[in-house]
């Protein structure tokens, strides 16, 4: 990684000291440099303390008001080429790599670029704190999200996704330049997927990396449910099912959202609703977020949730 410079972008939100910590004690030993850009959390003093007890390659931009997570991503990505990063490494709070998971990114990287693919990032598979379970990758199916676990010899075997969750994506500094940034507008949730979707439609690809790993917690809890076979629900709070309906529904209007997505997200979000609303408290705070998502979405509102 000599002739490139990897620097680390971390979007904290009231993080957890405890895994802030842990986060940046495995990150600095595998990156040029850090960059922490909190989202307006109230609890500014104690990061400090945290990161004042890490070497002088992490720096610390305090933004005055949660802004969301794409703001936040821009704002580091953008500190991260004016230090002259090649690539970045994208991060939330919560998400722990596990020791050399950047190296066996770029060097999947490296080799997928030797083959004259356009690659818009690498990404690691991930571990539930909760379960210790594995997660799967990403490709689009006839009606559902087909889901691609990495078998157990899988060595340094590259899985061709649709797209990657944003934390822990390796992306080269002149994709950004090319594809565009991430988009505001969304604040939270979807932000990756547009990003992905637009660069797919600009004929980029992207790989999940099987031997590059790390710990990362999914929503604010998690509890079984049966369709089919037993199954883990992600539990976010109501606010989030707000973004994720509304964001959806923006993302069908436009022009690069593939009708496969545009399918398969639906059946998603029909399968959300119906649990949500009729099985997981408070249903009737679910529902109404869910439906304002929906209305919102369809009427073109972005932004900030209006509080």
């Amino acid at each position: 990684m000599s002739l490139h410079k990897i620097i680390a972008v971390v979007v904290t939100y009231q993080p957890d000291p405890s895994v802030l910590s842990r986060l940046l004690q495995s990150v600095v030993r595998q990156v040029a440099a850090v960059i922490i850009v909190d989202n307006g959390s109230t609890a500014d003093l104690s990061m400090l303390e945290i990161v004042q007890g890490h070497p002088d390659h992490i720096s610390l931009v305090l933004l005055r008001h949660n802004e969301g997570v794409a703001a936040a991503q821009n704002r580091g990505i953008a500190e991260a080429i004016d230090k002259g990063a090649t690539h970045f490494l994208l991060l939330d709070h919560d998400s722990i790599p596990e020791p050399g998971m950047v190296e066996k990114l770029f060097s999947a990287w490296e080799a997928l670029t030797r083959t004259g693919e356009k690659i818009a990032a690498v990404g690691p598979r991930y571990r539930f704190p909760l379960t210790r379970r594995y997660s799967y990758f990403v490709r689009f199916g006839v009606w559902r999200f087909q889901k691609i676990y990495c078998p157990g010899d899988s060595g340094n075997l590259f899985i061709p996704v649709d797209f990657l969750i944003s934390s822990g994506c390796l992306i080269p500094a002149d994709v950004i330049a090319d594809v565009g940034w991430m988009d505001e507008g969304l604040f939270i949730d979807h932000v990756d997927t547009d990003w992905f979707l637009r660069a797919r439609a600009k004929g980029y690809v992207s790989f999940g990396v099987c031997v590059a790993m790390m710990d990362h917690a999914l929503g604010d809890s998690l509890i079984p449910f049966w369709f089919c076979k037993k199954k883990m629900l992600p539990i976010h709070h109501p606010l989030r099912l707000y973004y994720i309906f509304r964001n959806s529904f923006l993302l069908y209007r436009r022009p690069y959202s593939v009708r496969q997505w545009r399918r398969n997200d639906l059946v998603r979000l029909g399968l959300m609703f119906f649990l949500f609303s009729t099985s997981v408290p408070p249903r009737r705070q679910y529902f109404i977020m869910m439906a304002r998502g929906i209305r919102d979405g369809i009427r073109g509102i972005s932004g900030r949730y209006p509080f």
